[in-house]
C-alpha cells in the first residue's frame, strides 16, 4: 500500500485487494503508532562520583516516565535507546555537590560521540554549588541509536553530583516526529 508523506499512514491503491476491513486495520495500526509519541524522563537520586577531567555518563536510577521502554535501570542505565526513528528534543541538567575549584560541564553524547554544540560549561558560585543545564538540542535518530547526558568537572579530584531534590540530575526526551 502507498503511504502518506508526513506520517507514513497506509492507504489503499487502486490495485490493492478489496477487503475493506484489512485497509481499516492497517490504517488503525499506523495511526496508533504515529500518534503514540515517545516521552522519557529520569533522574539521579543516589550519589554518583565523577572523576576529575573525565567525561562520565550519568547513570539514571529513577524513571518518572518511559512510554516506549527505551531505558533500563540495570542494563546500560546511562543510556536512552530510541525505539522510534525520527527527531527528538533533549533536555535536562546536572546539579553538582559543593566544591569551589574548577568548572563543571554537561554535554550530550549520541552513540558514544559528543554532539557538536551541545556542551554547557560553568564555574561554581561562591558557595561552591552549581546546576549546569543541558543545552536543549534536537537530534535525529534511528531505531537503536542511544543518547547519554555526560558530566565533566575539573576540581582536582572526584566530585559528586547532587542527589538533593530539585538539584538532582535529570534527563528529558520528547519525540517530535518522523525524519
Amino acid at each position: 500500500m502507498p503511504l502518506t508523506p508526513n506520517f507514513d499512514l497506509p492507504y489503499p491503491a487502486s490495485t490493492d485487494h478489496v477487503r475493506l476491513w484489512e485497509h481499516f486495520q492497517s490504517l488503525a495500526t499506523a495511526i496508533d503508532t504515529a500518534f503514540a509519541r515517545p516521552v522519557f524522563r529520569a533522574r539521579r537520586v543516589a550519589a554518583q562520583s565523577i572523576n576529575n577531567t573525565t567525561d562520565t555518563a550519568i547513570s539514571w536510577d529513577t524513571e518518572d516516565v518511559d512510554t516506549h521502554a527505551g531505558h533500563d535501570l540495570v542494563t546500560n542505565p546511562t543510556r536512552y535507546t530510541f525505539q522510534v526513528a525520527g527527531y527528538s528534543m533533549l533536555g535536562g541538567g546536572i546539579g553538582w555537590a559543593n566544591g569551589t575549584t574548577g568548572r563543571r560541564k554537561s554535554e550530550w553524547w549520541k552513540n558514544g560521540s559528543a554532539l557538536d554544540g551541545s556542551n554547557v560549561l560553568m564555574a561554581p558560585n561562591s558557595s561552591g554549588t552549581v546546576a549546569v543545564p543541558a543545552k536543549p538540542i534536537i537530534v535525529q535518530h534511528s531505531i537503536g541509536d542511544y543518547v547519554e547526558l555526560r558530566g565533566w568537572q575539573e576540581s582536582g579530584g572526584s566530585l559528586g553530583v547532587s542527589s538533593a531534590g530539585t538539584s538532582s540530575p535529570s534527563i528529558d526526551i520528547f519525540y517530535i516526529g518522523p525524519a
